[in-house]
C-alpha cells in the first residue's frame, strides 16, 4: 500500500507542477467554442455534452427532428481520420462523435484537431 499511495502523491505533484486542471479548463473553452461555432452552421449537430475535454457531439439527421444519425457521424469520423484526427463514435445509437485526449495534450494540438474537425464537417 505504500507503494500506490507514494504513486498517487507522484501524479498529484505532476497535476500541481504542470497545470494541468488549468491547461484542461482553457482546453475545454477552446473547444466548446469551436463545437457551438460548428453546431450554428449545421444542421445536424444536435447536442454538444461532455466535461472538460471528454466531449460528444451528437450527430442528427436534422436538428428539428432529432432523429439520430450514426450514417452522417460514421462520414463524419472517416473524413477526421483522412485529414489525421481519430475520433470514435459512441451513444446507444452510435451517433455521438467522443472527443476524449489525454490531459496532457498541447493547447497547439487541441486548436488543431478543432480545425481538423471543422474541416471534416464541412466536408459533409
Amino acid at each position: 500500500k505504500p507503494v500506490s499511495c507514494a504513486a498517487a502523491l507522484g501524479v498529484l505533484e505532476v497535476f500541481d507542477e504542470n497545470n494541468i486542471l488549468e491547461n484542461v479548463k482553457d482546453h475545454a473553452l477552446i473547444m466548446n467554442e469551436s463545437l457551438l461555432s460548428l453546431q450554428a452552421d449545421n444542421n445536424f449537430i444536435g447536442e454538444i455534452r461532455g466535461y472538460g475535454t471528454m466531449i460528444g457531439v451528437e450527430i442528427v439527421e436534422d436538428i428539428k427532428t432529432k432523429n439520430p444519425s450514426k450514417e452522417i457521424a460514421m462520414k463524419i469520423i472517416e473524413q477526421s481520420k483522412n485529414n489525421g484526427l481519430l475520433l470514435v463514435n459512441c451513444g446507444l445509437e452510435g451517433n455521438v462523435i467522443r472527443f476524449m485526449g489525454p490531459l496532457t495534450t498541447p493547447e497547439e494540438q487541441v486548436n488543431e484537431a478543432m480545425e481538423i474537425f471543422s474541416k471534416s464537417v464541412s466536408a459533409i
